[in-house]
């Protein structure tokens, strides 16, 4: 309500409460989620590393904010396409012998798990998931999972062993037991397609293996990346 008109909000219009606060503003409106078809011409959607619709409008919102300080599109477009994401969060590990590698280590709850599976869609085919036990339920992960085109259930205990039992006897993913990371990421070599992707995700806390997600994910990073080379 302090803005003036040569301030600018930007918004999105599809919130109805965002919208009821936009109208008391005397400010240059710019609704970001209108703005997206738009950018997206110029924008190359296949070398967006961030995925998810989500994404693509916090990306929207990022490009109303660098129009209105003059920056070139050429140079806006380069800084998108580089950007990766925060480490540990989706984050993007790279194409190693054809295989896209996710490494979203601070998924530490079923929930983080099922957000990642819904934003790589149907190109996940290998996941990788388990850890320490907290005792939470894992029947809307494996629902989830079972609706999903995964292929590959790569499982750490003891959570791994819960999630293994919710799945039963139903048509499922291939599911193989590791100990650790090491094997994790070797089996996802070997049994991901080429133009797929390899999701850490683990649905579950790192102690046990690891001190915290930070070193779960850096680890799962560092053998993709040596292990890809080869």
């Amino acid at each position: 309500r302090w803005q003036k008109k040569e301030d600018y909000i930007i918004y999105n219009s599809k919130d109805p409460i965002v919208r009821e606060i936009v109208k008391k503003s005397k400010a240059k409106k710019i609704a970001f989620d209108k703005k997206l078809k738009n950018f997206l011409k110029f924008l190359n959607p296949q070398k967006i590393k961030l995925k998810g619709y989500f994404n693509l409008l916090n990306i929207s919102a990022a490009i109303c904010v660098a129009e209105i300080f003059g920056i070139k599109k050429k140079i806006i477009k380069k800084a998108i396409e580089n950007f990766k994401g925060l480490p540990h969060r989706l984050e993007y590990v790279g194409n190693f012998k054809g295989i896209d590698f996710y490494n979203d280590s601070q998924a530490t709850v079923p929930e983080a798990t099922i957000a990642a599976i819904e934003t790589l869609k149907d190109d996940l085919f290998t996941l990788i998931a388990g850890g320490y036990d907290a005792g939470v339920d894992y029947k809307k992960l494996v629902k989830k999972i079972l609706k999903s085109k995964i292929k590959v259930l790569i499982l750490l205990k003891p959570t791994g062993e819960k999630i293994a039992k919710e799945i039963k006897n139903k048509t499922s993913p291939k599911i193989i037991f590791v100990e650790n990371m090491l094997d994790a990421v070797k089996l996802s070599f070997s049994l991901t397609p080429k133009n797929k992707v390899c999701l850490l995700s683990p649905a579950s806390p790192s102690f046990g293996l690891f001190k915290n997600y930070k070193e779960r994910g850096e680890c799962f990073k560092k053998l993709v990346k040596k292990y890809g080379k080869n």
